[in-house]
């Protein structure tokens, strides 16, 4: 790691200049100048930006780059909604510990989030992300010699 003029050590992305001193950033002047700068120049990817908005009460905003806006009642339900909006075709959870008991959000296959779920103690929520998570082992079809594992047999319940 390196070491500016005073024997500090600084990141090795950060390099003292000439004069011993890290180079210095412009902070933006409000919020909406700090959101310019984090937007891309242009999105050659063919995929959509979203810009995610504290509203300040625990409720959260999303706004899609089409123009398409979306109110969340907590951050919970914004994360399931934007792990959905980018892979429709997965199912997603969100697991939170307030220090009192767990607490849960999910979103199937191209469904809306649901949650919050909660649960009265780590084994309630094992047993919700199981039933969550192998829904397949109901449809027909399903292989117990599968290489598919459900939450169980890899450790998170029982």
């Amino acid at each position: 790691m390196a070491r500016d003029s005073a024997g500090n050590f600084v990141l090795n992305t950060l390099r003292p200049g000439k004069d011993g001193k890290l180079p210095t950033v412009d902070k933006p002047k409000s919020r909406e100048d700090a959101m310019k700068r984090n937007q891309p120049a242009e999105d050659n990817s063919g995929g959509q930006s979203m810009t995610l908005h504290d509203n300040g009460d625990g409720s959260y905003r999303s706004e899609a780059s089409d123009g398409t806006s979306t109110d969340h009642p907590t951050l919970g339900h914004m994360l399931m909604h934007v792990a959905n909006h980018h892979a429709p075709d997965s199912k997603h959870m969100h697991i939170e510990h307030d220090g009192m008991a767990p607490k849960s959000h999910q979103v199937g296959e191209g469904g809306e989030p649901e949650g919050p779920h909660d649960h009265a103690n780590m084994e309630a929520l094992k047993q919700h992300m199981d039933q969550f998570l192998s829904e397949e082992e109901n449809e027909p079809g399903y292989d117990d010699e599968s290489e598919e594992k459900t939450p169980s047999q890899m450790g998170f319940g029982g």
